[in-house]
């Protein structure tokens, strides 16, 4: 049984299915920031004001990837506009990793 500290570690891994159009899913591992919950719920209540395909706002929750290409700001955006799915895919794997639940549509 895995045992947990008090202060966990600043970030996770978490491999995300991004739907690839044709193709199925392909899945990319990303360094989530983890944060605690009352951080998380203001982060949460937020994506409801904001665009969640929105690289910016994604950004609060995602530091790296294992792509070839750098994590950078203008990276993430190609990968948003280029896979549109990818934005919930990235969101929703994250919700449900940090809440148990998954996220609302």
């Amino acid at each position: 049984m895995a045992k947990i500290t008090l202060n966990p570690n600043p970030t996770f891994k978490l491999k995300v299915k991004i739907p690839v159009p044709g193709k199925g899913n392909a899945d990319i591992e990303f360094t989530f920031k983890h944060h605690p919950r009352e951080k998380l719920i203001e982060l949460m209540q937020i994506e409801d004001d904001q665009d969640v395909h929105d690289a910016e706002y994604l950004s609060r929750f995602v530091s790296d990837w294992d792509l070839e290409d750098k994590f950078n700001e203008d990276n993430f955006k190609i990968l948003l506009d280029n896979y549109p799915r990818s934005a919930h895919a990235i969101i929703s794997a994250y919700s449900e990793e940090m809440t148990g639940s998954r996220e609302k549509n």
